[in-house]
C-alpha cells in the first residue's frame, strides 16, 4: 500500500463508529480504495470524503529526506 509507483487512489471515508467516545460525534474515518460511487453517496449523506494521494505524500517525504542528508 505504501510503495511508491503503485498509483492507487485512496480516500478517508466517513462512517458511523460503534465505539464513539463519550460526547463524541460517533463518526470515524476509514482508509479505503477510492470508489467514485461510494464517495458521491457519502457526500450526499453529509459524511466527509477526503482524497488521499499516497504517491504524492511519499514523493514529498522522499524529497524532504534527501534534503536532510
Amino acid at each position: 500500500m505504501f510503495k511508491s509507483g503503485q498509483e492507487k487512489r485512496f480516500m478517508l471515508l466517513g462512517a458511523v463508529g460503534e465505539k464513539a467516545t463519550k460526547g463524541g460525534t460517533g463518526l470515524m474515518l476509514s482508509l479505503v480504495e477510492f470508489d467514485r460511487e461510494k464517495a458521491i453517496a457519502s457526500l450526499v449523506e453529509g459524511k466527509p470524503v477526503i482524497p488521499v494521494w499516497l504517491d504524492v505524500i511519499y514523493a514529498q517525504l522522499a524529497k524532504r529526506m534527501q534534503g536532510q542528508n
